[in-house]
């Protein structure tokens, strides 16, 4: 397992890492509007349909909660997991982890 720090939309720091990867962890990464374009863009490119993406988020904002999901939806299939299937810890009614699977075809 590597782990690595990612500013995202940087194209020229994604490509240094060597693309695409097996899976990509996201822990409270939506967070303001800002960031959702430049995030969706770097998942797009750094994964293949084969890729595991799962994001953790808890809903802050909920227009940048929504402008992820819609954007995201653009590329992958976007799938809420259940809080069942998740620990204890995190059953709380307010996170919610998303299982994305990119498209084929996909940029």
């Amino acid at each position: 397992v590597e782990v690595a720090a990612l500013a995202w939309g940087d194209a020229d720091q994604l490509a240094a890492l060597s693309p695409p990867f097996e899976m990509v962890v996201g822990t409270d990464v939506v967070f303001a509007e800002e960031y959702v374009e430049p995030l969706v863009t770097t998942l797009r490119d750094a994964t293949t349909p084969a890729s595991v993406v799962l994001i953790c988020v808890e809903p802050r904002n909920q227009v940048a909660h929504d402008m992820f999901v819609a954007r995201a939806g653009d590329f992958f299939s976007v799938k809420k997991l259940q809080a069942k299937k998740l620990d204890e810890e995190f059953r709380d009614g307010f996170t919610c982890v998303f299982q994305l699977a990119k498209r084929r075809g996909s940029a």
